[in-house]
């Protein structure tokens, strides 16, 4: 897997690449609410997520979600397990991203390191 990271605006452009495929997303601070609140946008689907440090890794929690601007009901919105970590100099992470009808949509997990 390769991953590919730009400046974009205010935030960052995360390009995925894996057997062939890739898939975009664009990552900024989300408008303030009672906590801050981290977005990233696919496409025309928004999620922003709280981000909490538990021991020594971060996690990711789904807290809205809105569908070409529109806010949706958390019920229909993605769910996702999303962990990352330092390790050894490396960026470690476990991402699992799903809906509730649909079920798995992607799952990746490993270590990044930067090319020389």
């Amino acid at each position: 897997m390769r991953v590919q990271l730009s400046v974009h605006g205010d935030g960052e452009r995360w390009v995925r690449m894996c057997a062939g495929s890739s898939f975009s997303s664009i990552q900024r601070p989300a408008a303030q609410g009672p906590e801050p609140l981290l977005s990233e946008r696919f496409g025309p689907v928004a999620v922003d997520m709280s981000l909490r440090v538990k021991g020594s890794s971060l996690h990711y929690a789904v807290r809205r979600w809105s569908f070409f601007g529109i806010p949706m009901p958390r019920a229909w919105g993605p769910r996702s397990t999303a962990v990352e970590a330092e390790q050894d100099g490396a960026f470690k992470f476990d991402v699992e991203v799903g809906l509730p009808i649909a079920g798995l949509i992607v799952r990746y997990t490993g270590v990044l390191t930067p090319e020389s």
